[in-house]
């Protein structure tokens, strides 16, 4: 997952590491850098090392990082742990739209907690 504009990507966008190869560095000829090639949905994008700083595992996002993908699924997991944080606006945010499943994973305690403010 992007984690910063680009001009290529977006914040958010989401990709598959398709190779990582070695080149022959522009400035040193005598250096190599490992690059790893992205598909972003059909658009391939190369990273240096460098650039792979503005990337993370998108295995799991929050609702908010999540807002306008186009996700088939959505899976959101409830825990008396977020009884201070979670409200209708998270699983309004989360909540499917036209062609998305939705899916609550939740311990029933934490359903008693959330119920009131929903």
């Amino acid at each position: 997952m992007q984690t910063k504009n680009t001009e290529s990507t977006q914040n958010g966008d989401i990709g598959t590491v398709v190779r990582i190869f070695d080149r022959e560095n522009e400035d040193d000829p005598t250096q190599t850098d490992t690059i790893m090639e992205i598909d972003f949905s059909g658009m391939r994008v190369e990273y240096t090392k460098e650039d792979a700083q503005n990337l993370t595992l998108a295995y799991c996002c929050t609702v908010h990082k999540s807002q306008g993908a186009e996700y088939q699924m959505v899976i959101m997991v409830v825990s008396t742990i977020m009884n201070n944080f979670c409200s209708e606006i998270c699983f309004t945010l989360a909540s499917p739209e036209l062609n998305r499943k939705f899916a609550s994973l939740a311990i029933s305690s934490a359903l008693v907690l959330l119920l009131p403010s929903l």
